[in-house]
């Protein structure tokens, strides 16, 4: 079972992935404002994080950027989603381990969750 921390301005799409990731084992706290996303992020202690890439007034490239440069979050896994596939090819500049596009393929979706997860406990593992 992961800890997900979902950040999109997105409150339909919230929904559906965290009733697709409770359905599936995991549990998913859900962050529709960056102010909440990072309130969260030091309760949660997540395991995993998505960031949509289009949020408002804000470009989740840069949000991923910063936690992938501090030493509390560096080691999270974070994936990024969006509706736009182009501002999905620059994700390793971020330093992001993942993409989603929307629409996306829950078995798709599920598959890079559990892959994302299997990495990051080998790691902690050795």
């Amino acid at each position: 079972m992961a800890n997900i921390l979902i950040l999109d301005d997105s409150t339909d799409l919230l929904d559906v992935l965290q009733i697709i990731f409770k359905m599936n084992g995991h549990e998913a706290t859900t962050a529709e404002t960056t102010d909440f996303f990072f309130h969260e992020l030091e309760n949660v202690k997540p395991d995993l994080i998505f960031i949509d890439v289009n949020l408002r007034g804000i470009d989740g490239r840069e949000i991923c950027k910063d936690l992938k440069e501090k030493e509390k979050t560096k080691n999270i896994p974070i994936v990024l989603i969006s509706a736009a596939p182009e501002k999905l090819k620059s994700y390793e500049d971020c330093k992001a381990d993942g993409v989603i596009e929307k629409p996306f393929n829950k078995k798709e979706l599920l598959t890079t969750v559990e892959s994302l997860i299997s990495v990051k406990q080998l790691l902690l593992a050795s």
